[in-house]
């Protein structure tokens, strides 16, 4: 199991699991597979998913995952672990922190954008994080009746910044910025009303304690049953 190298490679900001320093290695990294198991045994959930529907999400979640990576290293994933903060957006960063994230974002030198992750990693990450939001506020300035698929396709995105924004990098940070300040907006206003809203996170809280210490007890008991410790 590579787990607990890519949490330690993480850490230490390494690409390469290979080599890392195992010396930082934590027990929670060992226990944690075993208090999963747990989690899951205690609450009966026993049945089996169906291969196909695994094989499908794990194509759909691998295919969206790889889309974001990291701000400050491309051959990264965006990680809320990583050791530099700039190298990651929150869904509670201010608009000032997102503007400041990604204008420190690394890109490249060239005078135009284009779609090309093997030879520009930094910048086609970043037309893939727009292109994930459909061209973002770029669409203000498209047609109504442009396909959709487009949209999606960074290629594209670097065709409409290059068309109508200049084509800079400088161009692509400031449309990224404007794109998830917005998406954002609603997400954090709904967020700040939970976590103001008196008691209302206290009471989620107390339903889903209650409801699991009444699965975990019904269990326990028929574990103890059957290894003779209860009456």
């Amino acid at each position: 199991m590579t787990t607990w190298k890519s949490k330690i490679a993480t850490l230490q900001n390494s690409g390469n699991i290979d080599h890392v320093n195992e010396s930082q290695l934590q027990l929670g990294l060992f226990t944690y597979p075993v208090l999963q198991a747990a989690d899951i045994l205690m609450y009966n959930r026993f049945f089996r998913v169906p291969e196909q529907i695994i094989s499908t999400y794990a194509v759909l979640t691998a295919a969206e995952s790889k889309r974001v990576l990291s701000l400050r290293n491309p051959d990264q994933k965006m990680s809320k672990s990583a050791p530099d903060a700039n190298s990651r957006i929150l869904i509670t960063d201010t608009p000032e922190q997102i503007r400041a994230k990604v204008k420190k974002a690394v890109t490249d030198s060239e005078p135009h954008l284009s779609f090309d992750p093997a030879n520009r990693p930094a910048v086609s990450n970043l037309l893939q994080i727009l292109a994930g939001f459909e061209c973002g506020v770029l669409r203000k300035a498209l047609s109504s009746s442009e396909d959709p698929a487009r949209l999606c396709d960074p290629s594209f995105v670097a065709q409409v910044l290059n068309e109508r924004m200049g084509g800079s990098g400088a161009s692509l940070k400031t449309a990224l910025v404007d794109t998830i300040v917005e998406e954002l907006r609603p997400i954090q206003s709904e967020y700040n009303r939970l976590l103001h809203e008196d008691g209302y996170l206290d009471s989620i809280a107390q339903l889903g304690r209650d409801k699991a210490r009444e699965q975990c007890q019904e269990t326990m008991t028929g574990v103890r049953r059957l290894l003779g410790l209860h009456n």
